[in-house]
């Protein structure tokens, strides 16, 4: 899905998407150009999206590092992160 509202190569809807990734526990975080669909996806996830600005509103900014912390620390706090090994290296 786009931010010029193409539809998705799977032929699902932004809301179908939305839902699935909500069903699956994902935190979704949108930073875009707000559009309906995307509006849609994000809504559908319960997730959060900050429209990106030139010129950036001080609260907004503080909101979305709020929110981003926390969801952070919930999901850490709960357990329910899973250690990703770097691949190594190939001489």
């Amino acid at each position: 899905m786009t931010a010029d509202s193409k539809p998705a190569h799977s032929g699902k809807t932004a809301r179908q998407i939305g839902e699935e990734i909500r069903k699956r526990g994902i935190l979704l975080y949108c930073v875009c150009e707000e559009t309906a669909q995307l509006r849609e996806l994000c809504d559908a996830a319960g997730g959060w999206m900050f429209t990106i600005s030139n010129s950036p509103d001080a609260h907004q900014l503080q909101s979305i590092a709020s929110n981003v912390a926390a969801s952070i620390t919930q999901v850490a706090g709960a357990g329910a992160t899973v250690p990703l090994n770097a691949p190594r290296a190939h001489p």
